[in-house]
């Protein structure tokens, strides 16, 4: 998958940045209307989607893939719209970090795009989680803007996009948005900023991560980030909200609470403990204690998870349908294997992650495909047989 933008997308997403979205770009058309000939290829997203392709499975639906707590739950979507956001020094740019640091260690890219830091704020971070330095220089592509996205900016920025990024983290929404002469209180600006780059970005598979602050109103703060409420509205992947336990610094440990703010897909539902007026996902320990500079980042589970109730459920006889699936069809992607058991939807999709949490199922990556593998039969009567 190339990252190389065609001349028609930089032509029109320049436009969105200048606001001159209603120019006519050189496309062929003078009016709305086809032209003479229709192109025998798509050359925009105005083209009608190959629901086909949907409907065979050949376009699988995302699930989460980075930032993986300790027990290997991912919180992240690639190809999605992500924001982490909380008061100053609630450890946003800590835990974009840690997703990073995953995705290095897979041998894959990250873009991190910085309108409110420099690169030594952010690298020895980088080398205090344990990246090395050639990884680093190899792998990780630092932005540090200063003017507006430009056609020139467009060709300096294409070098960083080549080998597509898996992750983009983009550190300072409000002040991108201003760099660029957007309010961040208008929805419809809101919207432009996404469409400049970040859904672009998406649209090739890398997993966006937007770092802002929270609202100053605190009766919103547990959900809505600051600005207008589009910047959660455009998110199409998870949101989420951090605040401090316990204060972390230097030699000294500390924790962060993550609460869930939005899930679109809604595949972190199984992971979430539900109490009065929150989500809570997850706990980022981050430790600095030894006399090397190093630091610790780790996301526990939360305990009592779904309020005790769907995280502790295993439906083991849907366990076993799902299980035999797989055993005898190997490789088959999430909506094959839910397709050919009978039952409720949400009880199937359960069971596949249970037998995954529990060693009997592993994921594989085909691709843009994720197909599922059997590591060893589970049987609803052995089940019975260690409870007795």
């Amino acid at each position: 998958m190339t990252a190389k933008w065609t001349p028609e997308e930089e032509a029109a997403l320049r436009a969105i940045a200048d606001g001159e979205e209603g120019r006519d770009h050189g496309d062929g058309a003078d009016s709305l209307g086809a032209t003479e000939q229709q192109p025998s290829e798509p050359l925009t997203s105005w083209a009608a989607v190959d629901l086909e392709a949907v409907l065979d499975g050949k376009v699988p639906e995302a699930v989460p893939e980075l930032l993986s707590r300790s027990d290997g739950v991912a919180l992240v979507y690639p190809g999605k719209l992500h924001e982490f956001s909380g008061e100053p020094e609630t450890g946003k740019g800590w835990l974009a970090l840690a997703a990073a640091v995953e995705v290095l260690a897979a041998g894959d890219h990250v873009l991190y795009l910085d309108f409110e830091d420099s690169a030594s704020g952010v690298i020895p971070r980088l080398v205090a989680l344990g990246v090395e330095p050639e990884v680093i220089v190899g792998r990780f592509h630092y932005v540090r803007p200063v003017e507006a996205l430009s056609e020139a900016g467009w060709r300096d920025l294409n070098r960083a996009l080549t080998p597509a990024p898996r992750l983009a983290v983009f550190d300072g929404v409000t002040e991108g948005m201003a760099l660029h002469g957007l309010d961040m209180e208008k929805n419809v600006e809101v919207a432009k900023w996404l469409a400049l780059l970040a859904r672009p970005l998406a649209l090739r598979g890398a997993a966006v991560t937007l770092l802002d602050h929270v609202t100053k109103d605190r009766e919103k703060r547990g959900r809505y980030s600051i600005g207008a409420q589009h910047k959660l509205g455009g998110i199409d992947g998870s949101a989420f909200r951090l605040t401090v336990v316990e204060p972390f610094g230097r030699g000294r440990s500390g924790v962060v609470k993550l609460t869930v703010a939005k899930d679109r897909p809604g595949y972190l539902a199984p992971y979430i403990k539900h109490t009065p007026g929150e989500r809570h996902i997850a706990d980022m320990h981050i430790s600095s204690t030894g006399d090397d500079g190093s630091v610790a980042v780790v996301l526990s589970p939360v305990e009592g998870e779904s309020g005790g109730s769907r995280s502790s459920f295993r439906p083991t006889y849907l366990m076993e349908q799902v299980s035999r699936a797989i055993e005898e069809h190997p490789g088959m992607t999430k909506r094959a294997v839910l397709a050919s058991v009978s039952g409720n939807n949400e009880a199937k999709d359960l069971a596949l992650i249970r037998l995954g949490q529990e060693g009997f199922v592993e994921v594989r990556r085909d691709g843009q495909a994720h197909r599922h593998h059997s590591l060893g039969p589970y049987r609803e009567a052995l089940d019975e047989e260690q409870a007795a």
